[in-house]
């Protein structure tokens, strides 16, 4: 039997993993579906307590108004750090104190209407609604996170990418 190993695939494959190594699925790869916006909030500030260079937050009038509210002392906690605060939401005249409390902590840019709901960490972390928060109760709220840098990278290049040009 051990003959017969001996030239056969699986010897092979053995061997070449024992030369080149394999990646290991580490813990930072990991992803997750999170549900209720409670638990999403918890979410965020945990993933914003670890941020070392960037947090970015794209969200709708009504999430701008909750995240305000929920995530301002661990904002203000972050950009002590010196961790970059960006925010793309749509902001009225329901904004005007949330505006008013995020001023020094994050610059906010306006846009007439939400172009989605995510955060970006770092450039490496991600997590992204994926329901319409005016329609969806909060306990029926559900995002996915991901420890994933291409994607969070990628998304973080799309903001940077508009960016200057929004108000």
């Amino acid at each position: 039997v051990l003959e017969g190993l001996k030239d056969s695939d699986v010897v092979s494959e053995l061997t070449l993993l024992h030369k080149k190594g394999i990646d290991m699925v580490g813990p930072s790869e990991l992803t997750g579906t999170i549900k209720s916006r409670g638990n999403l909030h918890n979410q965020l500030e945990s993933m914003i307590r670890n941020a070392s260079s960037s947090v970015v937050l794209v969200t709708t009038e009504s999430g701008f108004l909750r995240k305000v509210e929920a995530l301002l002392p661990v904002l203000e906690r972050a950009k002590e750090r010196g961790v970059t605060i960006r925010i793309v939401a749509p902001t009225g005249k329901e904004s005007k104190s949330s505006l008013d409390a995020i001023k020094g902590v994050a610059e906010v840019k306006k846009v007439k209407e939400a172009l989605g709901r995510f955060c970006v960490i770092d450039g490496k972390e991600a997590l992204f609604m994926l329901v319409d928060d005016v329609e969806t109760h909060p306990s029926y709220d559900i995002g996915v996170w991901a420890t994933a840098p291409f994607f969070a990278e990628t998304m973080q290049k799309l903001v940077d990418s508009v960016w200057d040009n929004l108000k």
